[in-house]
């Protein structure tokens, strides 16, 4: 948890994700267990491909798993959902998306006012 902190500060501190020109992705090898591994300029362009969607679709709604697979375009062979995750969680702290529960399923959309 200390780990996923540490690389959301480092994120954040970056500035905006938006401005961060598109660089080539290295894959991300799936097997590798520890979050700390997990390169940041992956989390960037999910972050980036997610507003991209939200702006496009601004009502749009879905579950980790769905935004993973039919958001975020990911240019090779899409990385651990950890890396949406984090991707989500850093709009939130952002407040452009919000988490809500319907049932058993958490869905992520755009925040309403």
């Amino acid at each position: 948890m200390k780990l996923f902190v540490v690389l959301i500060l480092i994120l954040l501190s970056m500035g905006s994700f938006a401005s961060h020109e598109r660089r080539a992705q290295p894959q991300y090898d799936p097997r590798q267990e520890n979050v700390a591994e997990i390169n940041s300029t992956e989390v960037i362009f999910a972050v980036n491909s997610i507003e991209r969607y939200l702006d496009d679709y601004p009502n749009a709604m879905d579950t980790l798993e769905g935004i993973h697979c039919w958001w975020i375009e990911w240019p090779n062979t899409p990385p651990d959902t950890s890396v949406t995750l984090m991707a989500l969680e850093v709009l939130r702290k952002d407040g452009v998306v919000e988490q809500r529960r319907f049932g058993s399923k958490t869905i992520w959309r755009k925040v309403r006012i």
